[in-house]
This record gives C-alpha cells, structure tokens and sequence, in this order.
C-alpha cells in the first residue's frame, strides 16, 4: 500500500499514565527507528518493517503493566467519503495480516471529519477487509474474532488491528475481586508514580488490600516477572505471528525471573474474605510465597521493615458509599498509626477526596493528576518522611 503503509505500534493507556508508559517502553530496549513519542492517550513506536513490527507487537504485549492495549497500526490516509474510505481500505493487504476465513469485527469512531457516521465507516472497512482476507462477522469474547480499530480524525484515516484480544489489564490471576477492585494496570502505574524502587530495598505494604491487586503488581515489578506471561493475546492468531520467536521471548522472560522477593511484600485487611480472595489469587499468579498477607485491623498494623512505601485504596466518596464521619475516622486512624508505627517509610494514598487525605494529619507534597477510576477522578497522594 504504497504511501500509506504503517509499521507502527501504539501502546495506549488510562489518562495520567503516559509518562510511566514511555519509561516502561524505554527499559524494553526495543528495535525502533526513532524514539517512542507519547502523546495523549499512550505512545507511538515506529518499527523499520513489518518483521519488526510484529516482534514489537508481541514484546510490548508481553511486557507492559500501565498499558491497556497494544494496536498493530496498518495504514493511515486522507479521507473526505464514504466511497473514498472504500477505495482506499481495498488498497490495504489484509491477507498480509488475517488469516484466511477469520471472523473480524470493525469499530470505528469520527471526530471532526466530513465522514461522521462511525457505523457507516466500519461497514465500509469491514467489506474491504471481507473481501481481502475473506474475513466473516465476529462476535462473542475476544477469542473469537480480530478487532479493527478505525479512528478518523480532521479527515485523517488511521486503521490499527488490536493485538491484545482482552484487556492487558487482564493478566489471568486475579478471579477473584473485593469491593471497588482496582485494575491491575492502574495499579501497576500507580506504584511506578510512587516511585517505589524495590531494587534499592524498598519493602512494600498494603493496610487495605481487598482482592491483593496491588501485592500482585508489586511482585511482578520486584521479581521481573513479565505481566503477560500467563495469558493469550490476539496476534498469536495473525498470519505474520512467529511462534518460535514469541516462545523465545517468554523464555527469555522466564529467566530473567526472580524467585525470590528482594523485598518483603506484605498485604492486610480487617475482611476475612478479602483476606482469602488475595491468598487465592497470588497463588494463581505463582505468588504465593512471594507475598503474605493477613486479617488485621487497620490498628495492628506494623512494618515488615526499616523503610518502605505503604500504598493504600481505602474507600472514599461515591465509590463505596458517600463521604462520611465514618470514613474520616478511617483515615484519621491510617494516619496516626502511619506516624505512630512507620517512621522512616513513605505512603502513597489514592482518593477521590481531598479532604479525606487531609483527614490522615499527613503531609502530602506530591500530588498526581487526576486519574480516571470507577466513574470517578482520583489522585496519589504522597508523603515522604
């Protein structure tokens, strides 16, 4: 596809995360012509040629924890009509990239564009890609079918495949959820803006771990365990896809794995059947022994070492009911044994409310942007001893 043919990836992720992304990608070490560009929403990588472009694909899925999902970017060209979307949608080698008689789904959103009707536009895509690679509707799970992703913007056409499948978020581990779960990716990218460096001895601490998303990512980050290791992801099913490479990459992953925590990383909760949950999902994920985890009120509470990062989801606002004199005292409480108990650790505290963080008695200098959850604008606040 002369002129149009794109050999890029993009790596998107939740609002407020494109920074930690970009690092992430930047540890990879990945084969790129140019340096990754972030830019709102995730972040561009450019690949030399479609090989390349397949093995990134893969690396990236297989590596990220702050990314939701990774797009294969086809083409990108000018459009003005429906007819001339058509047109150039044939020109894209679908066979190069489908495999023959798969089932596709086509998704397609317009901004500012002469062609404004999404469901029109994927239609025409869809037809295109029928036609070129004898593909057939799609529906069901993400297993069933490839996903194409069509964004026209200011008349600017760009058609990605989606090489996730799932949800990266989606690691395989964690069946189990409490109330108000946290994505797995949000709270990977949240400890990275916690700065928390377990290499440097840095122990880790959850007081209100729920379903242990948090003890889950934390021992993935400590141990170099890849996040993508345990699931299935849509390109293993493209026609480019190089199984021996792939299987070569996660071998890879597997030995540069730790067995052992190089920090303690412990988890509570004053539920028992929050207490369970987490214990059921680390040993899932292989974590069991990597982690503990108890049934403590938040007043028992104590350090697993000399200095540490505490993290903690504790409930605020909308998300588990409305601010309350309650909940105040909750925090209050958190922040009297955090002075009382911890001394030389720091705290990360993620709320909906400033208020409530301010409830604590803590000193919060870093405060990050607002971060979308659950319908609601949160942010990490920080205290550093």
């Amino acid at each position: 596809m002369k002129g149009y043919r794109l050999n890029e990836v993009f790596a998107a992720c939740p609002p407020g995360f494109e920074s930690v992304l970009l690092a992430e990608i930047n540890d990879l070490d990945l084969p790129l012509t140019k340096a990754p560009k972030q830019v709102i929403g995730g972040v561009e990588l450019d690949c030399p040629d479609r090989q390349t472009w397949s093995q990134v694909a893969a690396e990236t899925n297989l590596w990220l924890r702050s990314a939701t999902r990774v797009l294969a970017r086809l083409a990108r060209f000018p459009v003005h009509h429906l007819a001339q979307l058509d047109k150039r949608s044939r020109r894209i080698d679908w066979s190069e990239v489908l495999p023959t008689d798969c089932r596709l789904k086509v998704e397609a959103s317009c901004h500012r564009s002469r062609i404004y009707h999404s469901d029109a536009a994927a239609t025409r895509v869809f037809k295109a890609a029928a036609d070129g690679a004898g593909a057939h509707p799609g529906g069901g799970t993400n297993e069933d079918h490839f996903k194409i992703l069509v964004r026209i913007e200011r008349d600017l056409c760009t058609v990605s495949v989606d090489t996730s499948g799932a949800p990266l978020y989606q690691r395989g581990a964690k069946l189990e959820t409490a109330k108000a779960p946290l994505r797995e990716n949000l709270a990977a990218g949240l400890l990275q803006l916690a700065d928390w460096h377990p290499a440097a001895g840095e122990a880790l601490m959850d007081p209100m771990c729920g379903s242990g998303t948090f003890l889950l990512e934390a021992v993935g980050l400590a141990c170099r365990r890849a996040p993508g290791a345990q699931r299935h992801f849509s390109f293993e099913n493209l026609k480019m896809h190089d199984p021996e490479r792939f299987a070569a990459q996660k071998e890879k992953a597997e030995d540069q794995a730790l067995s052992v925590s190089p920090v303690p990383i412990s988890g509570s909760d004053n539920s028992g059947g929050a207490v369970g949950a987490t214990q059921r999902n680390l040993e899932r994920a292989g974590f069991s022994k990597l982690a503990t985890v108890q049934r403590l009120d938040i007043s028992e509470v104590r350090p697993s070492a000399a200095t540490g990062l505490m993290i903690v989801n504790p409930p605020y606002g909308k998300r588990l009911g409305r601010e309350s004199r309650d909940q105040r005292q909750l925090y209050g409480e958190l922040g009297q044994v955090f002075r009382e108990q911890f001394a030389g650790w720091r705290l990360a505290l993620l709320t909906a409310h400033g208020q409530l963080a301010l409830a604590t008695g803590l000193d919060f200098k870093q405060v990050s942007v607002a971060i979308p959850h659950g319908g609601l604008r949160v942010k990490l606040y920080r205290h550093e001893p």
